[in-house]
């Protein structure tokens, strides 16, 4: 069986969210279970097909390659290697080829889907900063004014 998600627009297009034999279906995996879900009709009725295709779309090995080539990830690593390896004196530039030419595979790093996996990690950092700062201006807006007394 094969679970589709449909983009309505010009030309339509479709992806594969998930595939599965009904027949190999274990009762106990937590993922199968997943799966059946969004065949009854809860599932259909609560958008579990969306939710589902959003965890999907996000947890995969396209996102997680991008998030490992980000800044902070790299500024980790370097910061560890320098920890360990005092002597060492490494960039960031070197951390990041070595895992684009060394560690990670192509696949990862080449196909339209690294596309997808950018733009939704930049969507994501977009949306955690304008986070940040309206709770920051709720935090000052909170805070009592200083009163100077006069004398």
């Amino acid at each position: 069986m094969r679970l589709y998600r449909i983009k309505f627009g010009q030309p339509i297009e479709y992806e594969i969210v998930s595939s599965f034999c009904i027949a190999d279906v274990n009762l106990k995996n937590e993922e199968d279970q997943r799966r059946l879900f969004l065949l009854c009709r809860e599932g259909i009725t609560s958008d579990a097909m969306g939710l589902y295709h959003q965890h999907v779309s996000v947890l995969n090995k396209f996102t997680v390659a991008q998030v490992i080539l980000s800044e902070p990830v790299v500024s980790v690593v370097r910061r560890e290697l320098r920890r360990l390896f005092p002597e060492l004196k490494t960039e960031s530039e070197a951390i990041v080829e070595l895992l684009n030419e060394e560690i990670l595979k192509r696949e990862v790093l080449d196909r339209e889907r690294v596309k997808d996996a950018q733009q939704r990690i930049r969507k994501a950092q977009s949306k955690n900063a304008k986070s940040l700062a309206k709770k920051a201006a709720d935090s000052i807006q909170t805070q009592p004014a200083d009163r100077a007394s006069v004398t």
